[in-house]
């Protein structure tokens, strides 16, 4: 008897497992997305952070590393990246840009050695991407005036390849070229408020 209870055991929880996959299959269908999308989103990594000791996340930028200054791109930390990292990719957007998402940043195979991005500088191996006027390098937080307060994001990425972009490549490309490689992601915001 206690052997058909541990055969019956073991067939209910292949039952919930296959049941649980069906609902989470038939829910990325509904949503229109597909079952690689499991695969391809990053996933939040324990201590993998990104921090600036100009800012504080959610705090503002200073005027310095903005368009009504030096136009820096500012200092950034990397903490604990996980272990198959091979490179990192960095984008900085600005979601509350007037008409859409507004590049301001991209960078990639940013060594997985990096712990410190200094000030206005970025490391030698990296390869630098087209911002949203299409020119490549780093562009501040200017908003128009009258629109108030915008969230300046940092996502940076940790990656299991380096990237075979060229440089100037598109934010578009940045982001289909590392869809399969993307370990985990981390984000530190910043604030700017138009004058």
């Amino acid at each position: 008897m206690p052997r058909v209870k541990r055969v019956l055991l073991i067939v209910g929880i292949l039952l919930i497992v296959a049941i649980g996959g069906a609902i989470a299959y038939l829910t990325l269908r509904h949503k229109g997305g597909s079952v690689n999308d499991l695969a391809s989103k990053p996933q939040t990594f324990a201590g993998f952070t990104l921090t600036s000791p100009a800012f504080l996340n959610g705090k503002p930028i200073p005027v310095k590393y903005t368009c009504k200054a030096e136009n820096l791109s500012p200092p950034l930390q990397i903490v604990g990246r996980p272990v198959a990292t091979r490179s990192f990719a960095l984008i900085l957007h600005d979601p509350d840009a007037v008409g859409n998402d507004f590049t301001h940043w991209t960078v990639w195979n940013i060594s997985a050695s990096t712990q410190n991005i200094d000030e206005g500088r970025l490391p030698p191996e990296a390869t630098v991407g087209a911002n949203g006027t299409d020119n490549s390098g780093y562009i501040g937080p200017c908003p128009p005036a009258g629109t108030g307060t915008h969230h300046y994001i940092f996502d940076l990425y940790a990656l299991d390849t380096n990237l075979n972009l060229p440089t100037g490549a598109s934010v578009a490309q940045l982001r289909a070229a590392m869809r399969n490689h993307q370990i985990a992601h981390t984000r530190l915001t910043g604030l700017f408020t138009a004058d």
